[in-house]
């Protein structure tokens, strides 16, 4: 007799039945003629220096992009004008020092070794199954 015949489905508690879910109402009715409606006054966004009512002040931070030289990648930092240090770095320090070695690893790699060459005809690599 086969291990099949004796296999039974596993048994499953019911699954209670669940309520409907009620409909909700808007408490304002909905316009159907979007032509009525008018709509507000769109944004806009100024980034030149001194524009807006809000001008800049001297002692403000400064900020700047700046082209890493390692992984030549563009760098946002934020930078106090009186002091000149930078107080906030976007990406931070240790990633762009972890892409440059990761693009340099990458070459690395891509380029064609003597030791990863084939065996020339006659020659034979040793293998360590010792592991």
């Amino acid at each position: 007799m086969s291990e099949i015949s004796t296999l039974r489905p596993i048994e499953r508690p019911a699954i209670p039945a669940v309520d409907p879910v009620p409909v909700a109402t808007p408490s304002r009715p909905v316009e159907t003629d979007p032509g009525r409606r008018r709509l507000d006054p769109a944004v806009t966004l100024a980034l030149g220096s001194g524009s807006g009512p809000a001008t800049r002040q001297d002692n403000e931070y400064r900020d700047q992009f700046i082209r890493d030289p390692d992984s030549r990648r563009i760098v946002y930092q934020v930078v106090d004008p009186a002091t000149g240090d930078i107080v906030v770095q976007l990406p931070t320090e240790t990633t762009l020092k972890a892409r440059a070695y990761a693009d340099a690893a990458a070459l690395r790699s891509a380029e064609p070794s003597q030791e990863r060459a084939a065996p020339v005809s006659g020659e034979s690599y040793s293998i360590d199954r010792s592991a």
